[in-house]
């Protein structure tokens, strides 16, 4: 297995997941048997996938599992997925009280460290009875009926909450006055799990090298949200909660986890992300996460030490719709950015978007300290088409130094926006979203129709300077995940579906350039077979000349299965000027099984490599993929070998690597794999020492 350090804090950037119906409906999609059960998997690691996370549902019973997959590897340095699953944070946390003899769950309920917020004082407290201020208190102690009084429970549904099962109806001793619960830990619906261990080694700053030292061998954790409330935090080594927070904002419905009519409702349904973050001159990591349709808005807390949460800063804040009303629910994860906030000074922010606004959250602001429009959150607003426009997730562009420099995010409207954050807060000149407030893109298909982008953009270094940016787009005619508060409407949601496409887009800040670039600004490739009878994808189109006006900004390609059946794509990534994309046919029947596809091309041309690892019109462009498609599009190092040198005296390198998919019983597997070759070695006599700094000055 890999080193601790090597675990990373989000697998390869990016998270993979598939739902796929529980049996009877074994690898089915998740419209398979709607709300009742289905399965995640979600691969874990860095430099190549570690682990395979396994998360489940069970809605008719608000039950959930989280289940590990080690990794294993052999001498040559091959990696493969063990069969069977290491640990059940769910079983582990719930106990076999009924078994002989008896498995007692760990941490027991009374033991377990679970937080919130006292969100009138700002302080983390421990979600105890004794613990929690009033208006907490008056939440617990409501009877789950609608519009019901008091009904003197408080303590008693606290210590239920925690996992305490004796007031549980069924087969435990007590009242019976609590639903029963198959597992203590909720059902995993929407929240994609991430793996924070050792803090990044690449960033510096002031005091970082004492800061990575100290937490250098910190417990590897994973963090997930579950529709018990909770945002868990559980030991990769054995699969116990280190902690849990439940943010004050889903407090309203908690009594209705008690009620033996359970009606399945969400809480923290978002997914999380985790970065490093100066705060007030101390190095912290920090985790920020919606709470997808729980509750409108998005919480940080410091995960700097999970095994000692109380010790740290614990909660740094919540922003919710009793903040800003513009702010919606929130599925993606967030992103952590440092800007610059003034000519010398630079500052840490939680970055969202909501319907047309990208928010931006200052993470040192103090727990007690009230939101401040212009002051501790920012708010940059999209212009609307024919309604609210939708953005989805946002990229950033960041230099040597750290800093966020450009944002990048589409809209449902199939807009791309440029968010200019070069200068100081408020970032008024971010009104040149792009410029003159005008998309960088807008994406139609071949009749006309917008297509909806989702996907955050991958950014490329683009040739000549500026970026490439690319993304899918298409596929879908909703606002799903969009944070788009309730009761608000988008044009794009009643439009038919479109066609779906993958675009590379590239801003290089050219005066020339008439925006917003449309489809007749990229070259066209067509992909052709599209792996039909087991036969490999090929990908063609003429030569691109980045440069002048008159030239080609960029590429795009048309998925070939439209109709009924329509091709998307469900996630892409880069390796080294390589770009892989997945994409997935939905099935036909409920509990069919979906169609995987994957594609791997030169990121620049938009085709594929062919045997001397130069693009080519007409090259093989990928495969069918065996298993069913992971979001995200996980990779696994298999192995890397060193090229001999050329007779012009330069080297490569050759890394192999694997798709993962998930059979029909969710457990991962490796699929198709592919190879990329890079150089490496002295390239030349001349040592360029401030490489990043001429480099980041050409790039723009």
């Amino acid at each position: 297995m890999m080193a601790a350090r090597a675990w990373g804090k989000i697998v390869l950037g990016m998270l993979a997941c598939l739902a796929i119906c529980l049996p009877p409906c074994a690898g089915a999609d998740i419209a398979c048997r709607p709300g009742e059960s289905g399965s995640t998997t979600t691969l874990l690691g860095e430099g190549g996938a570690s682990v395979a996370v396994l998360s489940s549902f069970d809605r008719a019973n608000g039950s959930g599992a989280l289940r590990l997959v080690p990794a294993t590897d052999n001498a040559r340095g091959a990696f493969n997925f063990a069969a069977t699953t290491a640990w059940d944070a769910g079983a582990i946390l719930t106990g076999r009280p009924d078994a002989h003899p008896p498995v007692l769950p760990r941490p027991a309920a009374a033991q377990r460290k679970i937080f919130t917020l006292a969100y009138r004082s700002g302080a983390t407290v421990p979600f105890k009875w004794e613990s929690l201020p009033p208006e907490l208190r008056a939440s617990l102690d409501r009877a789950p009926e609608p519009a019901a009084a008091n009904d003197g429970l408080g303590a008693a549904r606290t210590a239920f909450l925690r996992g305490e099962r004796a007031n549980e109806r069924g087969s435990f001793s007590g009242s019976g006055i609590f639903r029963h619960r198959v597992s203590v830990l909720g059902d995993i619906v929407h929240s994609k799990p991430i793996l924070v261990a050792a803090p990044s080694p690449a960033l510096h700053g002031t005091n970082y090298s004492t800061f990575l030292a100290r937490y250098a061998n910190r417990p590897a954790a994973i963090y997930v949200g579950a529709n018990d409330g909770m945002l868990h935090a559980f030991d990769l080594r054995d699969g116990s909660e280190l902690f849990a927070y439940i943010p004050s904002a889903v407090f309203a419905a908690l009594n209705l986890l008690s009620a033996p009519n359970y009606a399945a409702p969400s809480y923290v349904d978002g997914s999380p992300a985790a970065a490093e973050a100066l705060l007030d001159g101390q190095w912290r990591t920090v985790l920020v996460s919606g709470m997808g349709q729980g509750a409108r808005g998005v919480f940080a807390i410091d995960i700097t030490d999970p095994g000692a949460f109380d010790g740290g800063r614990g909660a740094l804040w919540e922003f919710g719709e009793r903040d800003d009303s513009a702010i919606g629910p929130i599925d993606t994860p967030p992103r952590i950015v440092k800007l610059r906030t003034a000519a010398d000074a630079f500052g840490y922010f939680a970055a969202v978007t909501s319907g047309p606004v990208l928010f931006l959250l200052a993470l040192d602001k103090a727990p007690a300290q009230a939101w401040r429009l212009g002051r501790n959150y920012f708010k940059l607003t999209i212009p609307a088409s024919g309604g609210q426009a939708a953005l989805g997730a946002p990229s950033f562009a960041v230099s040597a130094d750290g800093l966020a420099r450009d944002g990048y995010a589409g809209d449902a409207a199939g807009r791309l926006w440029r968010f200019d954050l070069s200068g100081g807060a408020p970032w008024t000149n971010a009104a040149g979203i792009g410029r003159s407030r005008s998309p960088l893109f807008v994406a139609h298909d071949g009749n006309g129709r917008p297509q909806t982008i989702t996907q955050a953009p991958l950014i490329a270094i683009g040739p000549g300077g500026g970026y490439l940016l690319l993304f899918g787009a298409g596929g879908a005619a909703n606002t799903g995940g969009l944070g788009v508060p309730a009761g608000a409407a988008d044009s794009a949601a009643a439009a038919p579906q479109a066609a779906a496409s993958f675009y590379a887009v590239r801003d290089a800040d050219a005066a020339a350039l008439a925006l917003p670039l449309a489809r007749a600004d990229l070259a066209q490739r067509a992909l052709t077979n599209a792996g039909a009878n087991g036969g490999a994808p090929v990908i063609s189109g003429a030569d691109l000349d980045y440069g002048a006006a008159a030239h080609k900004q960029g590429w795009y390609f048309d998925f070939p299965q439209t109709g009924p059946d329509l091709e998307r794509s469900v996630g892409a990534t880069l390796l080294s000027g390589t770009l892989v994309i997945d994409s997935e046919v939905p099935a036909r029947e409920a509990c069919g099984a979906a169609l995987a596809r994957t594609y791997v091309l030169d990121a620049l041309s938009g085709l594929a490599r062919g045997a001397d690892a130069r693009p080519h019109s007409g090259a093989a462009a990928g495969w069918r993929e065996p298993g069913a498609a992971l979001a995200g599009t996980p990779l696994v190092l298999t192995r890397t070998t060193a090229a001999v040198r050329s007779s012009a005296g330069d080297v490569r390198v050759v890394r192999s690597y694997a798709i993962a998919t998930a059979g029909s019983d969710g457990m991962p597997r490796l699929g198709g794999a592919f190879e990329v070759s890079v150089p490496a070695g002295r390239l030349g006599w001349r040592e360029l020492v401030n490489w990043q700094e001429l480099h980041d000055a050409a790039a723009r």
